[in-house]
């Protein structure tokens, strides 16, 4: 079986293919990923380098090797990092939806996309708002089977953390032995739960669309 990931290199992503790369049922990893090198050397893992510009296209991308059975998107950013609203949207929203519809269009069996606890097409806060009109398309997608993870902030090592995110990360494992399971999940989601449940939940028979919460993924 085949896995095609998109947003390989960040946080959510490297713990996602580290974990396909231990999976037996998955035999062929590709990673969608800007420069090659970009992750560990592998002969299960593939890179195939695109264009930020064809990450905005990539549902009409013709290379055969964008097919698979298993389609998983971690990709994101922020609206800090990316500069400007339009260009956060052209990320969370543009390539997000145009995975999504790759995935459909080379008729995968299942998607499973990483967005955000909060997550509303309705909300006031633009963040929240881009990832929930992303979750609207890619639901409304052929495709037989959809996961979608909602974490709270991610707990793992990254590779620049600001200042107020290493506070909460702080805060989490400080607290998480003693806090009960619900209070916990708001907090943070740790990545290498995330990962596995998205695999498992994505690989193994569920129902055709599923969500995972905040609280599922602690």
């Amino acid at each position: 079986m085949i896995a095609i990931v998109a947003g390989s290199t960040g946080l959510t992503g490297r713990a996602l293919v580290e974990a396909l790369s231990r999976d037996h049922r998955i035999s062929k990893i590709r990673t969608l990923v800007r420069k090659s090198g970009a992750l560990r050397s592998s002969d299960k893992i593939e890179e195939i380098v695109l264009s930020a510009e064809e990450f905005l296209h990539l549902s009409e991308n013709p290379d055969p090797k964008l097919s698979g059975e298993f389609y998983f998107c971690a990709l994101g950013t922020t609206i800090r990092k990316a500069g400007s609203r339009s260009e956060f949207r052209k990320v969370d929203y543009t390539a997000v939806t145009e995975f999504s519809k790759l995935c459909q269009n080379r008729e995968g069996k299942s998607l499973a996309v990483v967005t955000a606890i909060g997550s509303n097409p309705h909300a006031p806060n633009f963040y929240s708002r881009v990832k929930g009109e992303a979750e609207q398309v890619i639901l409304a997608l052929n495709i037989p089977r959809v996961v979608i993870a909602r974490p709270a902030l991610l707990i793992g090592d990254r590779a620049e953390v600001r200042p107020a995110e290493r506070a909460s990360i702080q805060i989490f494992r400080a607290l998480a032995p003693v806090l009960p399971r619900p209070l916990k999940s708001l907090l943070g989601t740790p990545v290498e739960a995330l990962a596995r449940r998205l695999i498992d939940t994505t690989l193994e028979a569920s129902p055709a669309r599923v969500i995972l919460k905040a609280s599922d993924l602690i």
